[in-house]
């Protein structure tokens, strides 16, 4: 777990955020993290110059104000790392995920920690299309137990740097397995050849067993088991959900398309409703600085 060693929370200072502070706890802890930035974006209100005569307190700094009710949330969670650095941020930018992105470019960081809702829903997506470090969003419940990790894999590179972050999770909380699911189907192929349906289905079956067993021959599991399910459907979120539910998953764990500046910004559909909907926190696992320089050329260019 030695590749979170800098990570940032955005607060939207909600009720919503207890979970993405306690998970950033958790990881802390896990991966010895050096540094915690909590951020917040705030706007200055452009009050009227009378306005302000009248009522001198509204053109006093909100900074300090904010600082503390992050301060006051943090700590009344907070249970990390003793020798994690904690920092706290109060942002103006145009928008939320400018504000956080340049964050993460500053402070060079490698997960961002994302309250499902506390932005109004689709902070996660939008800083895991532009972002050159992993994003990960959480529920708002605390972080109870990691016992359980599914990895969505369709047997690519980037499907095994995903499993290599589940792995590493693993091995840091003494798993001695993890989840594996690939989802296929034979979609309208069926309809064009001579073998009945149920014996196409049996093939690629068959075809994605074999896949799954190259796809671990050379990868490092750090000792760690790797139980393969394989779902007949159409839809990989919607599987991938259901079987999380199922097996009572506490994380999943899922890649990012892209690989290149261009290509990183495409971060995938299934990527994408996973981190929206998924029952459980899910981590959009990327390669770090992955389109760093387009983006830095986008907010400062």
């Amino acid at each position: 777990m030695k590749r979170y060693k800098r990570l940032i929370v955005p607060l939207g200072l909600r009720d919503l955020d207890s979970g993405a502070i306690s998970w950033a706890s958790r990881i802390s802890g896990l991966a010895d993290s050096e540094h915690v930035l909590f951020i917040h974006a705030s706007d200055t209100p452009d009050f009227p110059e009378k306005t302000k005569e009248k009522y001198p307190w509204l053109a006093a700094p909100l900074d300090e104000t904010i600082r503390e009710k992050m301060e006051s949330m943090v700590n009344e969670i907070w249970q990390g790392n003793p020798k994690t650095k904690i920092s706290f941020e109060v942002a103006t930018a145009k928008s939320d995920s400018i504000a956080i992105l340049e964050a993460v470019i500053r402070d060079d960081s490698d997960l961002i920690i994302v309250g499902r809702g506390a932005f109004g829903g689709g902070m996660a997506v939008k800083l895991a299309r532009k972002s050159p470090c992993s994003v990960m969003s959480v529920h708002t419940d605390h972080a109870k137990k990691l016992e359980r990790i599914l990895v969505p894999t369709d047997f690519s590179e980037l499907s095994r740097s995903a499993l290599d972050v589940a792995t590493a999770f693993a091995e840091y909380e003494g798993l001695t397995r993890i989840d594996s699911v690939h989802v296929y189907n034979v979609g309208s192929v069926h309809r064009m050849v001579t073998l009945p349906e149920e014996e196409q289905i049996r093939l690629a079956q068959e075809f994605a067993e074999e896949l799954h067993r190259d796809f671990l021959k050379d990868a490092d599991l750090r000792g760690v088991e790797v139980e393969p399910h394989l779902v007949l459907d159409r839809s990989v979120p919607i599987a991938a959900s259901r079987l999380a539910r199922e097996l009572d998953v506490d994380l999943i764990v899922t890649s990012c398309r892209g690989k290149n500046a261009i290509s990183s910004w495409l971060l995938g559909s299934n990527a994408e409703s996973l981190l929206e909907s998924a029952p459980v926190p899910v981590i959009a696992a990327k390669v770090k600085g992955t389109g760093q320089n387009l983006l830095k050329s986008l907010l400062h260019g």
